[in-house]
């Protein structure tokens, strides 16, 4: 009987530890999804150093 409540319990912590991942990974996503966007908001109005094209225009196929 102890057994299977050490797996039960084990089962548990799995379970607990994948959701937690999970949430760090989504989280992870999002912090780098909003750096991007914000990043390339600001830049919107510069020229691209080589190029000299508007920034807008280089990140449109983004």
């Amino acid at each position: 009987m102890p057994c299977r409540s050490f797996e039960a319990h084990h089962h548990f912590w799995d379970l607990s530890l994948q959701v937690f991942i999970d949430l760090c990974s989504v989280l992870m996503f999002g912090l780098i999804t909003a750096a991007s966007v914000i990043s390339i908001g600001q830049n919107l109005n510069n020229q691209t150093a080589t190029l000299e094209m508007p920034h807008w225009l280089f990140m449109t196929p983004l």
